[in-house]
């Protein structure tokens, strides 16, 4: 490993390519980047007795390959309204809002229409947790709308 202050330009170039190459060969996409000149020494000899009619595909630019590997992706965007402060929980509507817990520097926050929660208490207490938030003692609470782009 490298220094964090001794890192150049080259060496992050270097990890990142590393970090494709890896994935890329974790998925079977490597298999489509040799060409028989470019296979290690050893299995040079092996190439040349592998049948002739063995088509070798020309590789793939890096575009193509992320288009096919995500072409079975359903890709949505969630964009959260601002949040409002609210007096209780008598604000909230576990359908049409999330909720955001505050206490001091800690909070949490769950988003609305959540499958298996269908009370306000339930969604409170669920953000809540995730925020590590005692609702023993005091706390805030905050409402937001989400608009779903897909």
């Amino acid at each position: 490993s490298i220094p964090a202050g001794k890192v150049t330009s080259f060496d992050v170039n270097k990890a990142i390519q590393r970090s494709l190459t890896k994935a890329c060969a974790r998925h079977g996409l490597g298999l489509y980047i040799y060409a028989g000149e470019d296979l290690p020494e050893d299995d040079r000899d092996k190439a040349d007795e592998q049948p002739a009619d063995l088509e070798i595909k020309p590789q793939k630019t890096r575009v193509a390959m992320v288009k096919e590997l995500c072409a079975d992706l359903d890709i949505s965007v969630d964009v959260l309204s601002i949040p409002e402060k609210i007096a209780s929980k008598d604000d909230l509507d576990v359908k049409r809002y999330g909720v955001i817990v505050s206490q001091g520097n800690k909070k949490g926050l769950l988003l609305p229409d959540l499958e298996g929660i269908d009370d306000v208490d339930e969604q409170v207490s669920i953000a809540a947790r995730k925020g590590r938030i005692d609702l023993q003692k005091p706390y805030q609470l905050e409402r937001f709308e989400v608009f779903r782009h897909e």
